[in-house]
């Protein structure tokens, strides 16, 4: 049976309900340094000693994060799809390390992107 790990968030307007934007990020782009590991909660806490966690978003390139909505208007399903597919290559790459290089190439390539279209 085959296993798909995705991760989702939400954002929506408190007023109105509105689902702003609702995106969705695949497993195959966490690797162990976008986990921030978090203090323990103190002895006199009802979970003591419990370890958590943040997720550095930041860290993740944008094509890593698949709108299904933006900005209020919901993507077309081809449109998700090809997101979908564009990167899917980076589920075989079973090695840590090169699918972290992978990643930094990615971010360095958007950013490059970003500067030309500025």
């Amino acid at each position: 049976m085959t296993q798909i790990l995705i991760f989702f968030f939400l954002n929506y307007d408190k007023n109105s309900f509105d689902v702003t934007n609702f995106i969705v990020i695949p497993k195959h782009f966490f690797i162990p340094e976008m986990i921030e590991k978090r203090k323990p909660l103190s002895s006199t806490a009802r979970r003591a000693g419990w370890i958590g966690c943040n997720i550095l978003l930041d860290t993740i390139p944008n094509t890593g994060k698949i709108f299904y909505i933006k900005d209020g208007k919901a993507e077309s399903k081809n449109k998700i799809l090809d997101d979908w597919n564009k990167t899917i290559f980076l589920k075989t790459t079973g090695n840590l390390k090169s699918k972290g290089w992978i990643l930094d190439i990615i971010k360095c390539i958007e950013k490059l992107i970003r500067k030309t279209l500025i």
